[in-house]
């Protein structure tokens, strides 16, 4: 996301005063710009949006670009075989969608969510979400998982049970019977970063009934550092 045009002059002050005090050579110092996240067509099919992102170093956009087409490419590989094989079965037209949203981008970290939306005919489609999340620093670019966020089982623990906590607050959004096993915090587990922690998020069916959507539940760093 672009950096708005009009800025008044108290930011821009501020601005000049953080620069100053910035430490010379610091990771921070030199990525500092935010992504410029541009939507894509794969093979020029408007139901298959991607993301691209410019307005980073080469290195950081070479990994998070290759990483992003690559996952597109599979995408529409599952819809080729969903689509023959509903065609030997005679199940008849496929419906597959893909689209994204950056839900966080500061210049430091970077995370895009990326839904998969299937229909083969029922009365409503399903849809995967799945999340790509990147570190950006001066050297290098790497993308982390929850795992690498919320490092240790204790810690995994607690964010389990914070999200428990939270769904028994608002018990009209999930399972009644829902237990803590049932919530999986793991390398599996899609999330993206907020600026006060993370955000995890289910599938539909997961925690929760269909008609809620995909639930999102937002957990501070406080829960898990």
């Amino acid at each position: 996301m672009t950096m708005k045009k009009g800025l008044t002059i108290s930011l821009l002050i501020f601005s000049l005063i953080v620069s100053l005090f910035a430490p010379v050579g610091s990771a921070d110092a030199k990525q500092a710009k935010k992504a410029k996240v541009s939507t894509h067509y794969y093979k020029k099919k408007k139901t298959f949006k991607y993301a691209q992102v410019k307005n980073l170093s080469k290195a950081h956009m070479k990994t998070i670009n290759r990483d992003l087409k690559e996952d597109i490419a599979f995408s529409y590989s599952t819809y080729l075989y969903l689509k023959d094989e509903a065609k030997k079965d005679g199940f008849g037209k496929i419906t597959y969608e893909r689209s994204f949203k950056t839900k966080f981008n500061n210049g430091k970290k970077l995370s895009i969510l990326n839904y998969d939306y299937m229909n083969d005919g029922g009365m409503h489609g399903d849809t995967m979400v799945s999340s790509m999340n990147y570190v950006l620093t001066k050297k290098k670019t790497k993308q982390v998982f929850l795992t690498d966020v919320v490092k240790t089982k204790k810690k995994r623990t607690k964010v389990r049970d914070y999200i428990y906590n939270y769904t028994k607050k608002h018990k009209s959004k999930f399972y009644a019977n829902l237990k803590k096993r049932d919530i999986e915090i793991n390398y599996n587990t899609q999330y993206y970063f907020t600026k006060k922690g993370i955000a995890v998020v289910f599938q539909p069916y997961e925690i929760s009934p269909y008609y809620v959507g995909i639930p999102v539940i937002q957990v501070p760093a406080k829960v898990y550092k």
